[in-house]
C-alpha cells in the first residue's frame, strides 16, 4: 500500500476523528483547499458534498477521504467518511474545526487471483480538542481525546461473512504534531504523544472448521511515542523503492509500561489458553534510502500456556528481558555501511512441571538461563535491495563484509557459562574473503556438566573422553575452579590458531 498515501489517510483521518479544535494562520477556505491540494499530491482525494459558509463557519456535509492502489499483487481501495465538520474562522488568524464523533471506513483488497476481502472500521471518539499553530505551510497541532475507539464493522473474505468482532480503544490521548509542506507538496513530520491506555478485545468463529472459536483480550498502558519523517511526491506511489530514491524517511519510538495479552481457543472439547505479560516495551524503527534499522526490547516477561494435549498441566516461562536489533545497509554503496545484530534472551525460567520432563531427578542446575549474541561491524551490498529484478537473481557476489566485532557473547545454562569477545576483518580481493582477527572465550563449569551427564546416562562415558580430549585442542586451563580459555586467531594467510596452535 502506498506509504504517502496511508500518511495521508493516517494524518487527516486522526485529524477529522479528534475532530475539534484545529487552529491555523489560515482562513476556512485556505485550509480546505490545502487538505485537497496535499491529497491530490499524494494520490488521495478529499471532497464534500457540499460546503456552505454563515457568518464565520464553513459548513462541509458528506466528506469523504478516497484512494486506490492497483500492482502486481492486489487491487486496493479505500474510503473513508465523516458527515460533517465545521470550520469557525476565530478571527485572529486560527480556525476551529469541529466534526462529527464518527468516521466509517471501508476497504476492499482484491488479489491477482480475483479474490476479494472486504473490511469496514468504525471509528469514534469522545471529548477530542486539536490546537494548531504556525502557518499554512508549517503547522503544528496540539491535540488530545478522552477516548478513541475502532471498531470492526465487518468483515467479508470472497463473498462470505466472517463472524468475527474487535474493538481497540485509546484512553487518555495527548499529542503533538508539525507538518512542513514544501514547494512540491512533499511533507516533513515531527510528533510525539502519549496514550494513558490501549484495550483490544476481539472473539470470533471458524467457520470452516465447526466448533472452533477463540476470545482475546489485550492492554497497555502508559504509551509514549515519537518521531519524524519526510513523504516526498512521486508518480508512482505505490512503489516504495521510488519513493525511497525520491526522500522517503521514516524514524520513531514506541514505549509502554505494563501490558498483557489473553487468547483462549476452543474446538469441539478440547481447549487451549495463552496469557502473556511484560513490565515495559521499548520499539524503535528507522529507514531511509540507505538504511534500516529495527529493534525492540521488553522486560519482564511472563508467559503461560494450557492446552489438553501438553504432557504438562501447564507451560510457565519468565524473561527477565528478550531484545532484537538489526542494523543494515539496503542500498548499493562502494563504501562500508554499518551493520549490528544484537538478540538477547536473559534470565529464563521455566516451571518444574517442564523441567521434569527432561531432569526429574534434579541432576541439573535450574537457574535462569541467558542467552546473548552482540555483533556490529561494517559491510556493504553490491547491488539494491529493492531492486524487484536483481532480488529475483541476485549477482553471484552480492555484498562484502569489511568487518565484525564480537561485542558480547554470553550462554549461560545448567551450571555452564560461555563467554566471549572479539574483532575481525576480512580481505574481500579473493573470491572467498578471508579473516584477520581473533576471539577470546571463556567456559565456565564445562567439565563438571559434563559429569552430570554422564550421571544422568545421557552422556556415555566414552563420547564423554572424546569430547574432553576435544575440548583440550581448543582450550587451556584458566584462573579458577573448572575454567577454561580459549584465543581462536584467524591470520591473513588464511591459517586458523587456536592458543597459538594451529588448527587449520
Amino acid at each position: 500500500m502506498g506509504q504517502s498515501k496511508l500518511y495521508f489517510g493516517g494524518t487527516v483521518l486522526a485529524g477529522l476523528l479528534l475532530g475539534t479544535s484545529v487552529q491555523a494562520a489560515v482562513t476556512s477556505d485556505q485550509l480546505w483547499t490545502k487538505w485537497q491540494s496535499y491529497a491530490s499530491a499524494h494520490g488521495a482525494t478529499i471532497t464534500a458534498g457540499s460546503k456552505q459558509t454563515v457568518g464565520d463557519t464553513t459548513t462541509l456535509k458528506d466528506v469523504t477521504t478516497t484512494f486506490a492502489l492497483k500492482n502486481a499483487n492486489a487491487d486496493v481501495s479505500m474510503k473513508a467518511a465523516i458527515a460533517e465538520i465545521d470550520l469557525r474562522d476565530l478571527g485572529d488568524g486560527t480556525v476551529k474545526i469541529t466534526a462529527a464523533s464518527t468516521i466509517n471506513i471501508d476497504e476492499s483488497i482484491t488479489s491477482a487471483k480475483g479474490e476479494t476481502t472486504d473490511i469496514s472500521l468504525k471509528a469514534t471518539q469522545d471529548g477530542g480538542s486539536i490546537i494548531a499553530s504556525g502557518s499554512e505551510d508549517d503547522i503544528t497541532y496540539t491535540s488530545a481525546a478522552n477516548e478513541v475507539a475502532v471498531a470492526l464493522d465487518g468483515l467479508t473474505v470472497k463473498g462470505e461473512d466472517i463472524p468475527v468482532d474487535g474493538t481497540v480503544t485509546l484512553s487518555g490521548l495527548n499529542a503533538k504534531q508539525e507538518m512542513k509542506t514544501a514547494a512540491d507538496q512533499s511533507v516533513t513530520m515531527t510528533q510525539e504523544g502519549t496514550v494513558d491506555s490501549i484495550a483490544l478485545v476481539a472473539k470470533g468463529k471458524d467457520t470452516g472448521n465447526k466448533g472452533a472459536s477463540f476470545e482475546a483480550t489485550g492492554s497497555f498502558a502508559k504509551v509514549a511515542y515519537s518521531g519524524s519523517g519526510t513523504v516526498p511526491v512521486t508518480q508512482a506511489t505505490d512503489d516504495f523503492a521510488a519513493m525511497l530514491v525520491a526522500g522517503f524517511t521514516s524514524n520513531g519510538k514506541l514505549t509502554t509500561g505494563p501490558s498483557s495479552f489473553s487468547a483462549n481457543f476452543k474446538q469441539d472439547d478440547k481447549t487451549s489458553a495463552m496469557t502473556s505479560s511484560s513490565d515495559s516495551t521499548e520499539l524503535t524503527v528507522s529507514m531511509d534510502k540507505s538504511h534500516l534499522q529495527y529493534g525492540v526490547d521488553s522486560k519482564g516477561i511472563a508467559l503461560n500456556i494450557k492446552d489438553d494435549k501438553l504432557p504438562v498441566p501447564s507451560i510457565d516461562m519468565k524473561l527477565a528481558e528478550s531484545a532484537f536489533n538489526l542494523t543494515m545497509p539496503i542500498a548499493k554503496s562502494d563504501t562500508p555501511q554499518d551493520l549490528a545484530l544484537m538478540t538477547k534472551l536473559d534470565g529464563l525460567s521455566v516451571n518444574d512441571e517442564v523441567w521434569a520432563m527432561i531432569d526429574p531427578t534434579k541432576a541439573l542446575p535450574r537457574d535462569p538461563a541467558t542467552l546473548i549474541v552482540d555483533l556490529s561491524g561494517k559491510g556493504n551490498w553490491l547491488f539494491d535491495l529493492f531492486d524487484a529484478a536483481k532480488m529475483a537473481k541476485p549477482p553471484a557476489k552480492p555484498g562484502e563484509i569489511q568487518s565484525v566485532t564480537l561485542n558480547q557473547l554470553k550462554v549461560a545454562a545448567v551450571g555452564a557459562d560461555l563467554s566471549g569477545t572479539g574483532a575481525v576483518t576480512f580481505d574481500n580481493t579473493s573470491a572467498v574473503p578471508v579473516p584477520s582477527g581473533s576471539v577470546d572465550l571463556k567456559l565456565v563449569g564445562g567439565n563438571g556438566l559434563i559429569d552430570k551427564f554422564i550421571a544422568m546416562g545421557l552422556l556415555p562415558k566414552d563420547q564423554a573422553m572424546g569430547f574432553r580430549m576435544m575440548l583440550a585442542m581448543f582450550a587451556k586451563p584458566g584462573e579458577g575452579t573448572d575454567t577454561l580459555t580459549s584465543k581462536i586467531e584467524f591470520n591473513k594467510d588464511g591459517s586458523i590458531l587456536a592458543n597459538g596452535q594451529r588448527i587449520q
